[in-house]
């Protein structure tokens, strides 16, 4: 009897401690990405892909670290070897979590992305494999109808697609708000979530495209008030739109 009640008290401890090492690995990202920290958010990654024993949840987790960071890298056009190791680590996490059936939505939609990084860091494969990302987006959604990240994906699909060969703008504005209106229809938690103020800088920046500037800064607003410190939108995208926007009325 002892022995049991010893053993739950370490059960409960180890639960607590994971639960603890979760949201703190979710807090640094969060201040990572709202400050535009990739440092700490590299620091965090490794420190999450150091752990040992990572539960579905945590790896399902460390895969949307490596999700943004990648993203991130590929923007700032970093070295493609470095890219490449982060997009086969995340690769090989997405391989143990589809073999345990956890989360498919989920996984199809970063099957995708992993697909869509791909043809960021080479365009000659776009004609090759565009169609198998968006195969892997249509069937996360039909995996999950109601996830938000699915929508995203096809979004971004359409976003960088060139129209000469199905893209457009207007269409994936469509399927950003369908991501945020499941997203704040209680899919997502809102608060301190990086993915949540990506998206709508991400339809910020897709009205400021379609020079639809009153929309975009009405998304800056929005995106502000979800959270003040956001410096991408405070610093950069706010005002470039209300700039443009001026221009616009001056015209």
């Amino acid at each position: 009897m002892e022995r049991s009640k010893n053993l739950l008290i370490v059960l409960v401890c180890c639960m607590a401690f994971s639960f603890h090492s979760q949201a703190q690995n979710k807090t640094q990202i969060y201040q990572a990405f709202i400050t535009g920290n990739m440092k700490l958010w590299k620091t965090t990654l490794d420190q999450l892909e150091a752990a040992p024993h990572k539960s579905e949840k945590e790896c399902l987790d460390l895969i949307n670290y490596y999700y943004g960071y990648i993203g991130w890298s590929l923007g700032r056009k970093g070295s493609k070897k470095d890219v490449q190791k982060l997009m086969k680590t995340m690769e090989t996490h997405l391989e143990t979590l589809d073999k345990k059936n956890y989360a498919p939505s989920m996984v199809y939609f970063y099957k995708s992305a992993l697909i869509g990084f791909e043809i960021g860091l080479h365009n000659y494969k776009a004609p090759l494999i565009g169609k198998k990302s968006l195969d892997f987006a249509d069937q996360a959604i039909k995996e999950d109808p109601q996830n938000p990240f699915a929508y995203l994906q096809v979004g971004n699909i359409k976003y960088y697609t060139p129209p000469i060969v199905g893209g457009s703008k207007q269409k994936a504005l469509e399927k950003y708000l369908q991501a945020l209106s499941l997203a704040e229809a209680g899919k997502w938690q809102i608060k301190q979530n990086w993915n949540y103020l990506n998206l709508l800088a991400t339809l910020i920046n897709t009205y400021y495209e379609l020079e639809e500037y009153q929309k975009a800064a009405e998304f800056c607003q929005k995106t502000l008030q979800a959270e003040p410190g956001f410096e991408w939108v405070k610093n950069t995208l706010y005002p470039q739109t209300l700039k443009n926007q001026s221009i616009s009325y001056e015209e």
